[in-house]
């Protein structure tokens, strides 16, 4: 991609197109944008790339709080977790998800919910979750023969 490629589809998007319309009209893949417009686009106009990159964080996290599929995985998670005492590789195997995302549904999405939904979720949650995943960090490191 061209650098003035990089520059129009950041207008693009902030325009309202999406990454895969935009990936359509300039005949790059729309993995080739996000990544032009999440990496290349800072060292272009840094100004323009932080309003792209504060509308890809606000879609995402809107996104990813609002759909009913990811909060049952949260909470799933999160019962997995307390409950039945599972790493996050476990879970992540038992939900057939990636660790990356079952870490990120039991830190940050979970901490957003508590935010959003206060009424529906607590603050006990997060803190629970924060102290068994350090419980589980400790004791790889017993495993591994390593010494606090």
């Amino acid at each position: 991609m061209s650098n003035q490629d990089i520059i129009n589809a950041a207008y693009l998007y902030l325009d309202g197109i999406s990454l895969r319309k935009i990936a359509e009209k300039l005949n790059f893949s729309h993995v080739t944008i996000h990544y032009n417009l999440t990496k290349t686009l800072k060292d272009l106009d840094y100004e323009l790339w932080s309003n792209v990159n504060e509308k890809l964080y606000a879609k995402k996290i809107a996104n990813s709080i609002d759909d009913e599929n990811v909060i049952k995985r949260i909470l799933m998670a999160y019962k997995l977790l307390i409950a039945n005492n599972l790493t996050v590789k476990e879970i992540a195997l038992s939900l057939n998800e990636s660790e990356f995302t079952i870490y990120r549904d039991l830190t940050k999405r979970l901490s957003l919910l508590v935010q959003k939904y206060p009424d529906k979720f607590s603050i006990y949650m997060v803190n629970d979750v924060q102290r068994r995943l350090t419980e589980h960090s400790f004791d790889n490191l017993r495993k591994e023969g390593r010494h606090l």
